[in-house]
């Protein structure tokens, strides 16, 4: 989604023009109050009027990313959007200088002190903790930076000299970065300036080849004809983000007494657990990792700065505010027709920005609006003219001046997140080798053998990599880098380790021959099994209706890649006639909940009653809270039966089961009951099977019989499992996490009062929530008083079994 062709209209007000020319000069400050949706918009207006690179200051990690996402859907294609990556703190600084995180801090430094002045322009988004993380000086990047072109001549001996001077540590597989390797005319170096190690291979003293590869499984990724070598010292680092703007940068700092708030609460954290930062009384500086603000606000003392003041609603009643929130029209399209119309009549110009553009036409149409095709504002629209774009942004505005711009959040009263293109690797789709010397191997033409390890052959006056692998007898095998597809680690079953492969004997391909026989007989069995289940009646489920899709976009997330094709499956099973007997195998908070959802609007769109059969009564509470939330717009009756339904209303439910009144039933153990009899049962959704026991397990066989059956699990039992693997019950694997999750971090210690204080501050301050885990009922009334005397500031609650 492109919005650039907007930024001309804001250029025409005097406000706007004011703002420009006072930024003009050099170390310039100026005030304005903006409204938040607004900003990006006028930080893009900003840095194509004034040819600079502008830095955004924001107090939280997660403001600073959302405006980085909403910068990016403003500026013209050759402006950069980029945001600083925020620095480990100690007590989370696990991988210490090769974290995910300062790797990221490394590569954007060395992008910014070798970054062409006359290259595409750039606005860079930071928060509080990003900067005042403290980083090498740039001057020092620049001195320590070895640039590796293709058909150099650089001795090998001294290229691994400057890197071990540089802070590179030499290791015999190179895995993270920082470190390095060589075998023979092979060198391997992790860069911070790169995402990936590279390869370079000599041809005497000439740079023959440089390729990158994945670390995991050592293969080749990409071709390169230059490649950065980065210095991987962490001494030295007294400088802020600042230091790598040019000087004519412009600062823009979002409401700057919660920066100085933000800052100090870190700080006092950083002191709380004891880390190394010592103010001193002089300079007031912060020695170690991080600068305190005052720091920070002496170098933009020499910088053009802009302070964006919070809006504030009672500007409005004072003067006429530039920006203005956009009106509401949630469950109110009649009334945003007539506003659209009417400042189509006064010659404004409307930009409706959705995700559901397609809906939203459908809907405005229907109320007499014509609504042109959807579209980029890649020009500046006419006067008096309506634009439909395919997209998302936080907040709906109206300019003075004639601009309103209608979000997600004013029509439907949600914004769905928007799917971004991730800057790293993709996930590799090919099996990681990770082998060790000591490992048993198999090779496809020579059969079982023991990994050596790599190792360095000459043919000629060329050296090639080679896998070394011995067999029985003492024979030994190369296999070159290229070939290493060939092998695999041995996994075998049974107690006793294989008896490894003579080369050349007969012995292996024997072995094959008579795998290959045991497969056609499974392969026999399974086409069979298969021809009884194809013959087996089933319900056709009708293609998708229109419901079907005003309902899956309403999902406020964005789904993950493994979640669309579990969808898709599960759509192509139902309408299909085979009855469907899917398996969704998936952590928790993977989305198997919406994949399940969308089966039952489904089967309800087809005419038929779905019953969701959950374990637990809050496991069942929780779904039809889900199930009622997302399925209230449409006539689809939803119920729940378990010992928390009023007892009173267990009649008329079951009535409602009977007589088809109520389309979806969600339940405990209790829809196992000989009383409850559907009306017309098409679709049955059990979430963990594993914890029903072996009489549910035989009333499930009975109500299941020509139904289809979608069974969610994180942690199937091995016989669903096995059928699942072997066809007999066809199944998806969600593996992709949702963006955003991040990853679990475990910290494994003694008790430290101190830390336990910060990681929960840290938890609440980010608006979240803490769970404690005692292990004792008797004494948890005194952990929780020590926990309150610690951390006074939190709300505490107190839940263990007996309650």
């Amino acid at each position: 989604m492109h919005l650039h062709g907007l930024l001309p209209l804001l250029r025409t007000t005097e406000e706007y023009q004011q703002l420009r020319s006072q930024l003009a000069g050099a170390q310039s400050t100026h005030e304005v109050g903006l409204l938040d949706p607004a900003i990006p918009y006028v930080l893009a207006s900003l840095q194509q009027d004034l040819g600079s690179t502008i830095c955004l200051v924001v107090a939280d990690p997660e403001q600073a990313s959302a405006l980085r996402n909403e910068l990016a859907r403003w500026v013209p294609p050759d402006v950069e959007v980029r945001g600083l990556p925020e620095p480990d703190f100690p007590y989370a600084d696990i991988d210490g200088p090769s974290s995910p995180s300062m790797m990221a801090r490394a590569q954007l430094a060395s992008y910014l002190s070798l970054r062409s002045a006359n290259g595409t322009g750039l606005i860079l988004v930071s928060s509080v903790l990003a900067m005042i993380g403290a980083m090498r000086p740039p001057e020092d990047i620049a001195q320590t930076t070895v640039e590796l072109k293709r058909g150099d001549s650089v001795r090998t001996t001294d290229l691994l000299a400057r890197l071990e001077r540089m802070g590179y540590e030499r290791v015999e597989f190179v895995t993270r970065s920082g470190e390095m390797s060589n075998r023979g005319g092979i060198v391997d170096v992790f860069s911070p300036a790169h995402e990936e190690p590279f390869r370079i291979e000599f041809f005497g003293d000439q740079i023959d080849s440089i390729r990158f590869f994945d670390p995991d499984s050592q293969r080749t990724s990409s071709v390169a004809n230059q490649v950065l070598a980065t210095a991987n010292s962490a001494e030295g680092e007294s400088a802020s983000i600042l230091d790598y703007l040019p000087v004519d940068s412009v600062v823009a700092l979002h409401d700057p007494q919660s920066l100085r708030l933000r800052s100090l609460r870190l700080h006092a954290e950083l002191a709380e657990y004891g880390s190394a930062v010592r103010p001193s009384s002089e300079t007031d500086h912060a020695i170690g990792s991080y600068l305190s603000w005052s720091e920070i606000e002496s170098q933009l003392a020499s910088m053009r700065r802009l302070i964006i003041l919070p809006w504030q609603e009672q500007d409005d009643a004072e003067r006429q505010a530039l920006f203005t929130p956009a009106a509401s029209y949630v469950q109110r399209i009649p009334e945003l027709t007539d506003a659209i119309s009417e400042a189509l009549a006064r010659r404004e110009r409307v930009i409706l920005i959705s995700l559901q553009a397609g809906r939203l036409q459908e809907l405005l149409e229907e109320y007499g609006l014509q609504v042109p095709t959807i579209t980029d504002v890649e020009d500046v629209p006419p006067p008096g003219s309506l634009s439909l774009l395919q997209g998302s942004v936080s907040r709906g505005w109206a300019l003075r001046g004639g601009v309103r711009l209608i979000s997600d959040l004013e029509l439907f009263g949600f914004v769905k997140q928007e799917r971004r293109t991730s800057r790293t690797r993709p996930r590799p789709t090919t099996v990681s080798l990770s082998i060790n010397p000591g490992d048993l191997v198999a090779h496809v033409d020579h059969g079982i053998g023991r990994f050596v390890g790599l190792t360095t052959l000459c043919t000629g006056d060329i050296e090639h990599e080679y896998l070394e692998i011995t067999y029985l007898g003492g024979d030994t095998l190369y296999v070159p880098t290229d070939q290493i597809h060939r092998v695999t680690r041995y996994i075998g079953g049974g107690d006793h380790a294989p008896t490894l492969s003579r080369l050349g004997s007969g012995e292996w391909e024997s072995a094959k021959q008579r795998v290959r026989q045991s497969t056609r007989t499974l392969a026999r069995e399974l086409i069979e099994l298969y021809a009884r289940r194809q013959l087996a009646e089933g319900h056709s489920f009708p293609p998708d209706t229109v419901w079907q899709g005003e309902m899956e976009a309403a999902f406020p997330y964005v789904e993950t890649p493994d979640q669309f094709e579990a969808i898709e499956a599960v759509k192509h099973d139902m309408e299909s006639a085979r009855p469907m007997d899917r398996l969704i195998c998936g952590d928790v908070g993977y989305g198997k909940t919406e994949i399940a959802l969308r089966a039952a609007f489904k089967a309800v769109m087809g005419g038929k009653q779905v019953a969701v059969l959950a374990p637990t009564t809050v496991l069942a509470q929780q779904h039809f809270a889900t199930f009622t939330e997302r399925l209230g717009p449409f006539p689809v009756r939803v119920e729940v039966l378990s010992r928390f339904s009023p007892p009173e209303r267990e009649p008329d439910i079951l009535a409602g089961l009977a007589s088809g009144a109520v389309d979806i039933c969600i339940g405990t153990h209790r829809l196992l009951q000989k009383d409850i009899a559907f009306n017309d049962l098409g679709l049955l959704v059990v979430d963990e099977e594993q914890r029903f026991g072996v009489l549910q397990k035989e009333s499930l066989k009975s109500l299941r019989t020509g139904l289809d059956t979608l069974t969610l699990s994180a942690t199937p039992i091995p016989r669903t499992l096995h059928m699942s693997l072997t066809g007999i019950r066809d199944m998806c694997t969600m593996e992709t996490p949702p963006e955003e999750r991040l990853a679990v971090r475990t910290h494994v210690g003694p008790y430290d009062s101190a830390l336990v204080r910060q990681a929960i501050i840290r938890e609440i301050e980010r608006n979240g929530q803490v769970f404690f885990i005692h292990n004792r009922i008797e004494t948890i009334g005194a952990v929780i008083n020590e926990l309150r005397t610690l951390i006074p500031e939190a709300r505490f609650a107190v839940a263990h079994g007996r309650m």
